[in-house]
């Protein structure tokens, strides 16, 4: 790069609002490879609306860096808690079935206390009945 040329850069550098760092030519600004720009910094051709454009753009970089980190907490922050949601629902369900399984159990335990009654009454009876024969037998 000759020196001519720098000077040149360093003077649209300095006129500031035309400045675009990305390298590619807008609406008559002046492009500058973001490289350059930093050796120009280092080597302290230039102080003032370069580099405070310069941290400018590092600021706003570093702020959509922590944007994009915020919004990946957030989203797995949102992830977690339908999660949650769908474990609660879940254990929701799991406990209607079982309080449904108890209730159909409570229905069904009388009806079989109640056959297991009968069937007992009939065993007994059938022995009382096989006794009664039997004495009678023994009387004859």
């Amino acid at each position: 790069m000759r020196l001519e040329h720098r000077f040149d850069v360093v003077e649209q550098i300095r006129k500031g609002p035309g400045i675009v760092l990305n390298g590619k030519k807008e609406d008559g600004k002046h492009p500058i490879r973001k490289d350059i720009v930093k050796k120009m910094i280092y080597n302290h051709y230039i102080y003032g609306s370069i580099k405070q454009t310069y941290k400018i753009n590092i600021i706003e970089q570093c702020s959509l860096n922590f944007e994009k980190e915020e919004e990946k907490n957030e989203k797995s922050e949102m992830y977690e808690k339908k999660k949650e949601k769908v474990q609660e629902e879940l254990n929701n369900e799991q406990i209607l079935n079982a309080e449904q399984q108890a209730e159909q159990l409570r229905q069904i335990i009388p009806k079989v206390e109640n056959e297991k009654l009968k069937i007992e009454a009939k065993t007994t009876r059938k022995e009382k009945q096989k006794e009664n024969i039997n004495k009678e037998n023994r009387k004859y």
